[in-house]
């Protein structure tokens, strides 16, 4: 049995024995026209009662639009969500957990995010306040590179750390050239990102941008997520820099010195790589794209909350272990 077929019956049983964790939805929602067992009725159902009311008001107050498949089940959006809103403003719980993910690294303090409509160590669907990716406005969620969730950390050096999450369930390529794309979209992200890969001191240079790496899930979008730190890094040393400032004329109110970007694929999915790469474990592959291999880490969520799991609510980790552990 595949992963995904695994997990979506795992889900719709859950639906039917732990149904007071989805407030008693039925199930069946529509998708095209047609109703299937593991979507929900109300997309609000598919997040953990006990953080749903302020996972809602967060993204109401952001001004974040839900993906189109929140009702799924198997929704890595939600997924992230529900591993990760419950602890967004314990700043203990969060430098514990990071500590764990790399322990080289001495975290010290966690900064406020900035374009928050609260004061919170970890944020949703991030953006930053200029357009790095020639991309246009940036709008937390969708029609730009939004990060799944973002860590905005302090070293003991005085270093302020960008960290990228990047969410997965059961995502699972074949291959996607999004550089090929008809409708003029392939060109358009050509045009986009071609010359910051090829100026990037974050990613090794390709011999040709047609059928690279870069354009095909899921490293596109691990290209555009680096490519958005290295900017906004970049734009940090250009402002001690008087020739640079004019290259990065911007408000811009993320500053950062450093990236650790962080990959949560849950250890049985082995389909996250499309085929053509599949002989290689996605970290290793990703590893060998990149100036400093270090920068980037892939963790299974049980692994990622194994730290911390004790100073949580008993049942909210008995549901997480229940639905993707």
């Amino acid at each position: 049995m595949s992963y995904i077929k695994q997990e979506e019956d795992r889900q719709i049983a859950l639906l039917k024995v732990q149904a007071n964790w989805f407030n008693h939805d039925k199930g069946r929602g529509l998708f095209r026209k047609r109703p299937y067992a593991h979507l929900l009725r109300q997309s609000k159902h598919n997040i953990w009662e006990g953080i749903r009311e302020e996972a809602l008001q967060y993204f109401e107050q952001n001004g974040i639009k839900w993906h189109t498949q929140a009702h799924n089940l198997k929704s890595s959006q939600v997924a992230c969500v529900n591993h990760l809103m419950g602890i967004r403003k314990n700043k203990a719980l969060i430098l514990k957990m990071l500590h764990a993910c790399a322990p080289k690294i001495e975290f010290i303090d966690l900064l406020p995010l900035p374009y928050e409509a609260d004061k919170t160590y970890i944020g949703f669907e991030v953006v930053s306040g200029a357009d790095w990716l020639n991309e246009g406005i940036p709008n937390r969620g969708s029609n730009c590179t939004s990060i799944d969730a973002l860590i905005y950390a302090l070293d003991v050096e005085g270093k302020k750390w960008l960290i990228p999450i990047e969410w997965k369930y059961t995502e699972h390529y074949t291959v996607q050239d999004k550089g090929s794309e008809a409708d003029g979209k392939g060109e358009t992200r050509h045009a986009r990102y071609d010359a910051l890969i090829q100026h990037s001191k974050f990613l090794k240079p390709q011999t040709k941008a047609v059928g690279s790496i870069y354009y095909q899930e899921p490293f596109y979008q691990l290209m555009r997520q680096t490519l958005w730190a290295e900017q906004i890094i970049h734009q940090t040393f250009a402002q001690v820099k008087p020739e640079l400032q004019a290259e990065f004329d911007t408000k811009e109110q993320f500053q950062a010195d450093a990236v650790l970007h962080l990959h949560i694929i849950p250890r049985a999915n082995k389909y996250v790589v499309p085929t053509k790469f599949s002989q290689e474990p996605i970290e290793k592959l990703w590893r060998s794209q990149l100036i400093n291999p270090d920068s980037y880490k892939v963790i299974d969520p049980k692994d990622l909350f194994a730290p911390i799991a004790k100073d949580l609510d008993v049942h909210w980790m008995a549901y997480l272990e229940a639905r993707y552990w």
